[in-house]
């Protein structure tokens, strides 16, 4: 009677444990849905798994980048000046597979970016027909935003990609900072003096 009584007792703790199991499963696979963590949309893959984020649109950037969106209300920021008022995070900083792989490590334990690493501003985000007009914008310089070297020669900065060979590599977002504050000439300047460091613009002169 006992042994019959043990036996039962067994077939009922492991079913009891099964049902328990069960319950927990079901709750855990109920979190699968989309839900939101400071504007970022989540989605639990797998009970097992962590919460994932996926970049969208309608991310709240500033959870994590929020002196780079700030800048967006500084008007001594490109991206804070008039014309670039409705232009969003993702319209300059292009949803491509490794700023996507960047935020799919995302948690709710995730410590928070303090700058962006994995992303680049490409000339055609800039240069093109809903934005800057390349030929617009070396005919329309004012006088005074031409470079000058100590020789006295004068350089065209948005025109500079056609001049010797070196300056191909050379981005809009070299000379004019996005989200921190800085005149576009002078950071024209020191972007030529990085090279040209005895501030003479003709090559060969130095080495």
């Amino acid at each position: 009677m006992n042994k019959k009584l043990f036996l039962g007792s067994m077939l009922l703790g492991v079913a009891l444990v099964a049902a328990l199991a069960g319950c927990a499963q079901q709750a855990l696979s109920s979190t699968g849905s989309a839900i939101d963590w400071n504007g970022i949309t989540s989605v639990q893959a797998t009970p097992k798994d962590k919460v994932k984020f996926k970049l969208t649109e309608e991310s709240e950037c500033d959870a994590c980048h929020d002196s780079e969106v700030a800048s967006a209300q500084n008007e001594l920021c490109l991206a804070g000046i008039e014309d670039h008022q409705d232009i969003g995070c993702l319209d300059c900083h292009t949803k491509d597979k490794a700023l996507e792989g960047a935020h799919r490590k995302l948690s709710a334990d995730s410590k928070e970016a303090d700058s962006l690493k994995r992303t680049e501003v490409t000339e055609q985000t800039c240069l093109n027909e809903d934005c800057h007009n390349y030929d617009e914008m070396i005919a329309n310089i004012p006088d005074d935003k031409l470079l000058v070297d100590a020789n006295g020669t004068t350089v065209n900065p948005h025109e500079i990609h056609n001049v010797g060979t070196s300056h191909g590599d050379i981005k809009c977002s070299d000379c004019h900072l996005t989200h921190k504050e800085g005149e576009a000439y002078q950071t024209a300047t020191d972007k030529c003096l990085s090279c040209h460091h005895e501030n003479v613009y003709e090559c060969g002169t130095c080495h």
